[in-house]
């Protein structure tokens, strides 16, 4: 049972604002596209595994996707987490193609492909620090749950490799199609039921309310000055801002492409990339529109969060 489903990251959303909002000559667009492309190529990993996840009898596991939580004053992020009363299970996805080589000997994850060598953090000590953190904010709770990870590796036609010695590796680090196997010998493992139905719904609830979304400061990140991001309504068609208001809708300026809802992007652009709140003022300066009436009725049509009232009333996205 999916508890938690997987959106898509903020971070991805704001990356193709920005791409959006910038001028299309700006020096940063290649950083910023690499870095959505491997942003892209991470969550595209991590979808795959819904399908395998889809052939297993899992109606004994509550699914947690995406899960980001905080212990001890530290986040830490789980791709999924699959729980029982009996364990759980941390799988972390890793979307690397070429030969993995992992040498215990001397602390390295090599990746070799036709182009060249690289080195990466070892994913068997993110791992073990995300047993270990999500351990601690359970006990933090009341709850002592045998905690299980593995690294599931999504493209197939990786070759995953390790030195003498190492080869213990591969019991924690396998293929997508191997999962099935890999949760049934955990099932055979953990036969003896650790918390009682009462703290496993405590416990799930927890979870979801725990539940803490990176918000992205992709501007910043990227070193690029609020002014260099253009404000208006978008055009799909165009691809400038060339949207104007107008009766029951938006209109291109220049193909006359009318959207009912163009200035819906707009909102959220502005919320991923300027600030995390939006008020009236700040919706009419970045929109181009006059009446705060108007600005009102977008606001309220965009599907947002909201706190306040009337002129004090901040408007935020649903899924922060």
């Amino acid at each position: 049972m999916i508890v938690k489903k997987r959106t898509m990251p903020l971070h991805i959303r704001a990356n193709r604002a920005l791409l959006r909002r910038l001028d299309p000559n700006h020096m940063k667009k290649p950083i910023i596209e690499e870095d959505l492309a491997k942003r892209k190529a991470g969550y595209d990993g991590e979808r795959s595994i819904d399908y395998y996840l889809s052939k297993m009898p899992t109606s004994q596991f509550y699914i947690f996707q995406d899960l980001r939580l905080e212990a001890n004053s530290f986040y830490f992020q789980m791709d999924i987490l699959l729980l029982s009363k009996s364990f759980a299970l941390i799988i972390e996805i890793k979307n690397i193609s070429g030969t993995l080589y992992f040498d215990t000997l001397s602390k390295q994850f090599i990746r070799r492909t036709m182009e060249k060598e690289e080195g990466f953090r070892d994913p068997l000590i993110q791992l073990q620090e995300q047993k270990e953190q999500f351990s601690n904010w359970m006990q933090e709770r009341g709850c002592n749950l045998p905690v299980e990870g593995i690294i599931a590796i999504s493209n197939p036609s990786t070759i995953i490799t390790a030195s003498k010695g190492s080869e213990f590796i591969f019991d924690f680090v396998l293929h997508f199609d191997h999962l099935k196997n890999k949760i049934n010998e955990l099932e055979k493992k953990h036969t003896t039921t650790a918390i009682s139905a009462s703290q496993f719904f405590d416990l799930n609830q927890s979870l979801l309310h725990s539940h803490i979304p990176l918000f992205p400061k992709t501007p910043s990140f990227f070193g690029i000055p609020k002014a260099d991001i253009r404000k208006g309504v978008y055009c799909k068609q165009c691809e400038q801002f060339t949207m104007g208001k107008i009766y029951r809708g938006w209109q291109c300026s220049i193909c006359k492409l009318k959207d009912q809802e163009a200035y819906k992007q707009a909102i959220e652009d502005y919320l991923l990339l300027i600030e995390p709140v939006i008020t009236n003022k700040m919706c009419r300066d970045f929109l181009g529109i006059e009446k705060p009436m108007t600005a009102s009725r977008l606001l309220m049509n965009s599907n947002l969060a909201f706190e306040g009232e009337h002129k004090s009333r901040v408007y935020y996205l649903k899924d922060f």
